[in-house]
Order: structure tokens, then C-alpha cells, then sequence
């Protein structure tokens, strides 16, 4: 076969793949990337671990500690996890809300896991809905009977307690800070490409881009309404089989605080394996430097001194 031949028989098969046609598989290729990571991410979050194996307590929220403490410390977790396996470190089965309960440093907090069912294919409720379902969970358990209460947020856990707070105004003295671990503020590339196998309403409100109404005036409301509470942020750094689900800028978009880099993926941002890892180290920092009560019954005590 001679050049010409060679130039011809090149230009056949790059045909299909001129202009429009390229595009189109260029974005089958992303499709099935994002589709790959969608479930890949299903599997990471639960462990691949059956459910029959976890007891009641991994679904609905409940107390670890409820000792009368005057501050606590809630746990909320991401889509598609549960209160147990979303803070369970795969390979030393290590619980976050049960690592701090064996820490002097934490020793004057309750701690609360909130529990919320999240799944691709039966959830119908949207963040809203959640945030309110969340909300009458936590008054029953009384959680904002303590003078004190700290957020712990992964992912969209974030967005939930955003949105429970704005609910709530008269919460924002009692909020001296909140942690959002990898929360995508300005939505996640994997949202658009989900929506391939789920209806999950959660999802919308995940959409990443500037044409995201729904995370624009939430960022806005919140900001103005909760100016005096501290907002912490870490981010992942290693992608999701492929994909960085809330990348720096995304996570970081709403902290007041230096953001802090976790050499770990989105799913196990939140599970330190031990008391020595990174996330569990910036928590500690952040409570230790942010506490509305310096010690239990101050407030008593300073009223007493002033007599």
C-alpha cells in the first residue's frame, strides 16, 4: 500500500470520529468511566461487607457516649453510607465515634452518630427532606440540650447539617465549629454521570458548575447566618477509582480555617485507622482550639465569682 493509499484508508477510519462523532464517543468513554466509578464507590463506601452482618445501631442515630456531658460531638455521615461503616476503617475495623471515646482529650464530650438511610435505588427524599427528618431525630435524642454541640461531616453529610442549621437559627450560639471532611460545595462531576443508574433526588442537589442554584444559595444563607462558627475543611488527594470526587477547590470552598490535605480517597477520608491518622488528628486540633466552655460547669462558676 502505497502513502496515498495509507492517507486514504486513515481518513475512512477517522471519519466516524470527526467533529460531533468524536464527541459523542469521547463522552460514551467518560460515561462508562463515571459509571465504573458510581458503583465502585457503592462498594468502598459499604465495605463490600453484607448487611446482615451489622446490627441495628449501623442504620438509625445513637449515642456512643451520653454521659451528661455539657458538649457533644455528631457524627454525620455521607450518600451512601451508614452510621457505621461510613467512619470504619476497613483494615483495623477501627470506629472513629468509639477511637475518641478512649481519648482524655474528649473526655468532656457526649458523642452522637446520626444515622440517615441513603441509597442509589430507594431513596426518594431530597437533602431538604433529610436535614428535616435529621432534625427531628436529634431533638427527641435531645442533642441540643448540650451547651456545646461540634459537627463531624463527611461529604454530603455537610450539606445535610448546612441546611438543618439554617432550619434551626437558634442553634448558632451553640455551634462553636463544624468539620466538613471532602464535602464537594460546588457539586462533583460524578453527580451528572450517576444519574445514569439512579433517580437519587440527592444527586440534584450534587450537580456541579455555577448553574447550581440549590448549592449557591445554601453557600450564601449559611455563610450569613453562621458567621461566628468556625468551618474546618479537609479534602482528599487520592482519586476514586479514577476520579476525585470533591477536589480542593470544591472542599475547601466554604472553610474559614486552613484546609487540611488527607493523603487518602473520598470514601476513607473518615476512617482513621488509629489515634496517629490525619483526620483524627485535625479534629482534635480544631476542638481543642474552639470551645464555647472551657471547662464543665463554667458557666455556673463564673456566675458564682461574680456574686
Amino acid at each position: 500500500m502505497d502513502a496515498t493509499q495509507q492517507k486514504g484508508s486513515l481518513k475512512q477510519l477517522r471519519g466516524p470520529f470527526d467533529g460531533l462523532g468524536f464527541l459523542i464517543s469521547f463522552i460514551s468513554v467518560v460515561k462508562v468511566r463515571g459509571v465504573v466509578s458510581f458503583i465502585t464507590l457503592l462498594l468502598a463506601y459499604n465495605n463490600c461487607s453484607p448487611r446482615s452482618s451489622q446490627s441495628p445501631n449501623d442504620f438509625i442515630s445513637h449515642y456512643e457516649r451520653n454521659g451528661g456531658k455539657e458538649r457533644v460531638i455528631v457524627f454525620v455521615h455521607g450518600i451512601y453510607a451508614d452510621a457505621r461503616t461510613g467512619w470504619t476503617c476497613p483494615r483495623t475495623k477501627a470506629y472513629w465515634p468509639q477511637l475518641i471515646l478512649s481519648d482524655g482529650a474528649f473526655a468532656d464530650y457526649d458523642v452522637y452518630v446520626a444515622g440517615y438511610k441513603s441509597s442509589p435505588f430507594g431513596n426518594h427524599m431530597t437533602i431538604d427532606e433529610i436535614a428535616t427528618n435529621l432534625s427531628n431525630r436529634l431533638q427527641s435524642d435531645r442533642v441540643f440540650s448540650h451547651p456545646e454541640v461540634v459537627f463531624v461531616c463527611h461529604s454530603v453529610g455537610g450539606m445535610i447539617v448546612q441546611r438543618l442549621l439554617l432550619s434551626n437559627p437558634g442553634y448558632a450560639d451553640r455551634v462553636p465549629l463544624i468539620f466538613f471532611f471532602s464535602t464537594p460545595q460546588s457539586g462533583t462531576d460524578l453527580a451528572k454521570l450517576a444519574h445514569l443508574l439512579s433517580s437519587d433526588p440527592v444527586l440534584d442537589a450534587l450537580l456541579p458548575g455555577n448553574e447550581n442554584a440549590y448549592l449557591l444559595n445554601l453557600e450564601n444563607e449559611f455563610k450569613t447566618m453562621y458567621h461566628k462558627t468556625k468551618k474546618f475543611c479537609a479534602y482528599e488527594t487520592i482519586p476514586t477509582m479514577g476520579m476525585v470526587i470533591a477536589d480542593r477547590l470544591s472542599a475547601t470552598r466554604l472553610c474559614d480555617e486552613t484546609p487540611i490535605p488527607i493523603n487518602s480517597n473520598h470514601v476513607d477520608v473518615v476512617k482513621p485507622c488509629d489515634k496517629n491518622a490525619d483526620s483524627y488528628i485535625a479534629l482534635k486540633n480544631a476542638v481543642e482550639k474552639n470551645s464555647i466552655v472551657s471547662r464543665p460547669h463554667a458557666a455556673e462558676d463564673d456566675a458564682a465569682k461574680s456574686k
